[in-house]
């Protein structure tokens, strides 16, 4: 019986027309990285579909998906490989969430991206003393005139 995990034929070409190829295993891993910063991942259901998506037996399916779950966990701690690898995952998955229409899907990871790329936003309360208004001077633009 031939390997599953030997390398496809399938290979993507890059500007300089070289073609790389990707493992099998490679490619269900960042299939299943996919599923998780969806939140699509659900760890019995999942696997047991992948497995038989795949034709392989859940135990293997489960190997694959830990491997895409140390993935995932790694490079929400490693900065570098935060970059490098989930923020592109995580732009793929949301482009396919909007391209199914998954407007959850779309939100959440949205949500995400802000959150990774530190541009989350920040509700500030302001207020005065003692929680009243704060006084306001409003400057005229410059090169304009009081005309008070």
């Amino acid at each position: 019986m031939a390997d599953p995990e030997e390398p496809r034929p399938e290979a993507t070409e890059g500007d300089s027309g070289a073609c790389t190829h990707e493992t099998l295993t490679e490619t269900r891993v960042a299939e299943v990285v996919e599923l998780m910063l969806r939140g699509k991942f659900r760890r019995g259901s999942t696997v047991r579909g992948l497995a038989q998506k795949w034709g392989v037996g859940e135990q293997r399916a489960r190997e694959i998906t830990a491997l895409a779950s140390k993935r995932v966990r790694a490079s929400l701690t490693d900065p570098d490989e935060l970059a490098a690898e989930v923020v592109p995952a995580m732009l793929s998955a949301l482009h396919s969430a909007v391209k199914e229409g998954d407007a959850r899907g779309v939100a959440a990871l949205g949500a995400q991206l802000l959150d990774v790329g530190g541009l989350k936003t920040k509700k500030i309360e302001l207020g005065g003393a003692d929680g009243g208004p704060i006084p306001m001077i409003f400057l005229p633009p410059e090169g304009d005139e009081w005309q008070g």
